[in-house]
């Protein structure tokens, strides 16, 4: 998977802000490539919105089928 620094919110990719920051190593202290864009509140709205819809029916999935999810 390429970092876009968009948001995956549902089954939709997005950005609506412009501004953008960026992640740093911790190791060297250097920024990361990839700038992330700022979400707006009604964003990260959608995205808990989304998310507690979905949570009844993922927590009754095995936590080892949740774990092949994830990877």
């Amino acid at each position: 998977m390429t970092l876009t620094g968009e948001h995956l919110i549902g089954k939709k990719i997005t950005h609506t802000e412009t501004d953008t920051f960026h992640g740093y190593n911790p190791e060297t202290g250097r920024p990361l490539p990839t700038g992330f864009f700022e979400a707006t509140p009604q964003e990260v709205e959608e995205a808990v919105s989304l998310a507690q819809e979905a949570y009844p029916s993922y927590r009754k999935i095995p936590r080892i089928d949740r774990a092949a999810i994830l990877d």
